[in-house]
């Protein structure tokens, strides 16, 4: 008996408590939590592991080639083709890479600027498209903050772990092989199609305006040409005065229609060419301090290309000088204004007619911007703000001068008000920060001399330059290196355009800062209306405290504006705002408010020197006033012998010659008993 019961207890199993049931669970949820990271952190350095070993085999290869060849590759064509040679690329494409980056948001740009191909987590940066440097893979890859001078330019690689790298790899390979790399042939032989399989295609749109845009530049001639690269930098080892020659016959008015496609492919490459050597540091020192004249066999360098009108209608511009003006470590200028440390090369244009400077809303144009936080720009999250021109920034060393000079521009329709771009799969916005059609941004001793501003299609009718800040016909922002330089506006005339800024809006000059000399004389405007507009449903405070207009343009303190030979006819200056709870408010109802209590302060148009007539407003010049003018004394606006006309203003016409405005208050911003009515 008992070995039978023994025998019987032998096989009952005792089952688990819930104890012990939650004891086991625990310790494999521990387990599981210290292994799983462990696993995804083993997973994720292989990934890490296997793309920079890619990335050391892709520069192995490339330094070799570099050293049997003699020279490093040419171009982004030369670059592919000797990747392949190295068994590196996809054996029916050399223009893709044989091997996934298997890490995720990581990209392969080759700098040639350097010569090395680099790994780029966009975590840290952004590559935005980028149509400086050749097609649309030309990149600018740009600090997520805002840290010295990190932007560079490169091209990215087309690699099959991103979505639309076939795509590209494929328009590529037709470009190079199909067409033998003639971009006119291309888009003739492809016809429409290239627009569905790029634009509408690839996963950021971005890419496909870059590509298309550079299809365009590069079928109008407005490319890098290393020819004249090379001549520029020869001349000016030994000269300060650098020539482009352009051949223009004798009676170009009635030359046939391929001589002047020349002449206008010549200008465009010309332009290109300036703005791709402007906007590297190693070539712009040698530019800077210099004057490039674009010039015709025996003509006066500054009417030489009269009469020849260059379409830029379907060029994406490059701005010449595409410096930002956080960009800069190391010392200050006044408002706290990083100091620009490359000199910008002068620029004699030499009477040519650039017409056709159109921006449509939302094309991406911010291949040169900086990364400012919410605190800079009000943006939540932040923005990228760029500089828009032809010029992006002028800059002079101290005790020089930059000259921009004989320029005529035409047909202006520019939208830069800030849009979302899909940047790398991710929403970064873009904003116009310093716009003007000739300058974005000035530092030092600038002048700009003999310049013509008409933005109509057709005589009467206005073209459109509109932005978010510092939105000028001729000048965007113009700071000092030091106290006391002047920006010198000589024989500028604009004529038929609407300017829009949401924050800053001016005729000439939107913003300059404390201590700088302004100087407009002999200069006219003409059918010109000046217009801030903003719309703030949230914290109306900052908004409407960040408007600013004027015809002349928001002078800071300490400022001197003189004014000689100036005449404005039938030209406006007017602002709006919609208050969250008031709605739309005109400039007369318009109120600064107290930053903390949400109450009025002071009118907004009396931040201004204004004239007002029958209760209509014309601003003239919007300055910053100060309490203590013993310590920062307010801006200063002196008149010449020929002092300022005004004709069409409230049926009238209105002079002011010699003296100055009377300031000191707020109460004394009407000026209009200053001026004689005629």
């Amino acid at each position: 008996m008992f070995k039978q019961n023994h025998g019987k207890r032998g096989r009952l199993r005792r089952a688990f408590t819930i104890t012990e049931l939650v004891i086991v669970i625990a310790v494999i949820a521990i387990l599981a939590a210290v292994l799983i990271p462990t696993f995804a952190n083993v997973i994720e350095n292989s990934k890490k592991s296997h793309d920079e070993q890619y990335e050391y085999e892709l520069n192995v290869a490339l330094a070799n080639y570099t050293t049997s060849h003699g020279s490093a590759p040419a171009d982004y064509q030369e670059l592919m083709l000797a990747l392949a040679e190295y068994d590196l690329c996809d054996t029916s494409n050399p223009f893709l890479l044989a091997t996934n980056l298997r890490q995720d948001n990581t990209y392969l740009v080759w700098y040639p600027s350097t010569n090395t191909i680099s790994l780029i987590n966009d975590d840290d940066y952004v590559i935005v498209a980028n149509t400086t440097v050749g097609l649309g893979n030309a990149v600018t890859v740009m600090p997520r903050q805002a840290v010295g001078n990190d932007t560079l330019l490169g091209y990215r690689l087309c690699n099959t772990g991103l979505p639309d790298s076939v795509i590209l790899a494929n328009e590529y390979l037709k470009i190079y092989v199909e067409y033998g790399g003639n971009v006119t042939n291309y888009v003739n032989g492809v016809g429409s199609a290239y627009l569905d399989n790029i634009k509408n295609s690839l996963e950021n749109a971005g890419w496909g305006d870059a590509f298309l845009g550079s299809m365009g530049n590069a079928q109008t001639g407005y490319i890098y040409n290393e020819s004249t690269a090379n001549s520029l930098k020869q001349q000016a080892a030994t000269s300060s005065a650098l020539t482009i020659p352009v051949e223009v016959p004798a009676d170009y008015a009635n030359a046939s229609d391929s001589v002047k496609t020349k002449v206008e492919q010549s200008v465009r490459s010309g332009l290109a060419t300036i703005a791709t050597l402007s906007n590297q540091s190693d070539t712009a020192s040698v530019l800077e301090g210099k004057t490039i004249s674009f010039e015709a066999a025996g003509g006066d360098p500054d009417t030489a290309l009269e009469g020849v009108v260059i379409d830029m209608s379907t060029t994406q511009i490059n701005t010449i000088g595409n410096t930002y003006r956080k960009a800069y470590d190391g010392s200050k200028v006044d408002d706290g204004i990083a100091k620009v440390e490359t000199g910008t090369v002068s620029v004699n244009f030499g009477g040519v007619e650039i017409t056709g400077m159109n921006v449509s809303e939302n094309t991406l144009v911010a291949s040169g911007a900086e990364y400012q936080d919410q605190g800079d720009n009000g943006y939540p999250g932040g923005a990228y703000a760029f500089t828009y021109g032809l010029f992006g920034t002028v800059h002079a060393d101290e005790g020089q001068t930059v000259t921009v000079s004989n320029l005529k521009v035409s047909n202006v329709n520019a939208n830069l008000v800030g849009a979302v771009q899909l940047v790398n799969g991710k929403e970064v916005t873009a904003v116009s920060d310093m716009a003007g059609i000739v300058v974005g941004y000035t530092q030092g001793n600038v002048v700009l001399e003999n310049i013509t501003i008409d933005g109509s299609s057709v005589a009467g009718e206005q073209g459109l330059f509109e932005g978010y800040d510092g939105v000028a016909a001729l000048v965007g922002r113009a700071y000092g290196n030091t106290k006391g330089e002047t920006l010198t506006i000589r024989n500028c005339h604009v004529s038929d355009l609407r300017i829009n800024g949401q924050r800053r809006a001016a005729g000439f000059v939107s913003y300059a800062s404390r201590n700088l000399n302004i100087v407009i004389e002999n200069s006219t405007m003409t059918n010109v209306d000046v217009f801030s507009s903003r719309v703030d449903t949230k914290d109306f405070r900052t908004g409407v405290n960040n408007m600013f207009v004027g015809v002349f343009g928001h002078f800071a303190n300490g400022t001197t504006l003189t004014i000689n030979g100036v005449t404005f006819d039938d030209v406006s200056c007017d602002a709006q705002y919609t208050h969250p709870d008031k709605g739309l408010q005109t400039i007369a109802n318009i109120d600064r408010v107290n930053k903390d209590t949400f109450e009025p302060t002071t009118r907004f148009i009396d931040g201004a020197y204004y004239l007002l007539v029958n209760g209509t407003y014309l601003p003239l010049v919007y300055t910053d006033r100060v309490v203590d003018t013993s310590t920062d004394a307010l801006a200063q606006i002196s008149f010449g012998a020929n002092g300022l006309t005004i004709k069409g203003f409230a049926d009238g016409t209105y002079t002011k010659t010699n003296g100055s405005f009377a300031y000191g208050t707020a109460g004394d911003a009407d000026v209009t008993d200053l001026f004689t009515k005629v």
